[in-house]
């Protein structure tokens, strides 16, 4: 018999408090001790974790599921939106949606590229001058002294 899969729950509590909690799957059923709760596609939504307090972006790669419950109601809980977009979203708008996904994340991967030169041309530019004030250092340490002994001092 394979081994029951852990699927990570969202557990909102009566003294409005959240656990987040990963329960054992059995048949569509979510076993957490001896409480049991439906695991419907109505109750799954997607998370993002946002780290220091909210203010840094989250990636988006690391987007993780999970099912909605509430303390002991077996029914699943449901999002009250029916959808995130509108009652008429078609494929075409689908596919917009993910065109602008796209053009958006190609914009970023590409401010990125464009400030590496920047970089490196300062980093070229501060090698440049410091190479130019050792050689101005060396000159007047070994040039002063050749002037003087010319000059019979």
């Amino acid at each position: 018999m394979p081994k029951n899969q852990k699927v990570p729950v969202l557990k909102f509590n009566k003294n409005l408090s959240i656990n987040w909690n990963n329960l054992e799957l059995q048949h569509s059923i979510l076993v957490d001790n001896e409480t049991g709760y439906q695991a419907s596609t109505e109750s799954f939504i997607e998370l993002v974790k946002y780290g220091f307090f909210g203010f840094k972006k989250p990636n988006l790669e690391k987007i993780k599921g999970c099912f909605l419950v509430r303390q002991d109601a077996p029914d699943p809980l449901k999002v009250t939106k029916d959808n995130i977009f509108d009652k008429t979203f078609s494929a075409q708008d689908l596919i917009y949606y993910e065109d602008e996904f796209l053009s958006r994340s190609m914009s970023q991967v590409e401010e990125k590229n464009t400030t590496e030169p920047d970089y490196l041309q300062k980093a070229l530019v501060r090698i440049l001058l410091i190479e130019s004030v050792a050689v101005a250092v060396l000159v007047i340490a070994v040039g002063v002294p050749k002037i003087l002994s010319n000059m019979g001092v």
